[in-house]
């Protein structure tokens, strides 16, 4: 997984799972969510992913300094897993 900020978004590259997750990714991602100027993570870059990706998610949505955080361009792996667990409510604001 790689993420990067380009203006006031977080794009999100790569396989998000739970083999390729490391801590030194999932706490640079977190750390970029919480920047004050960022308004939207972009998943298209997002190759494959799985429940890691989900949490990732949910995680960030926590912790993100704006209430109003967008989620772009959401995997259908991940948006039938949010379906699954009954949270895809909380993807979308």
């Amino acid at each position: 997984m790689r993420s990067e900020v380009r203006e006031q978004c977080v794009y999100v590259a790569g396989d998000v799972s739970v083999q390729t997750l490391n801590s030194g990714a999932y706490r640079e991602f977190l750390q970029q969510c919480r920047l004050p100027n960022i308004q939207t993570v972009d998943f298209s870059g997002v190759e494959r992913a799985d429940s890691a990706c989900l949490a990732l998610i949910l995680q960030a949505l926590r912790q993100s300094r704006q209430s109003s955080l967008h989620i772009q361009a959401l995997p259908e792996s991940v948006q039938l897993l949010a379906q699954l667990y009954e949270v895809e409510e909380w993807l979308v604001h």
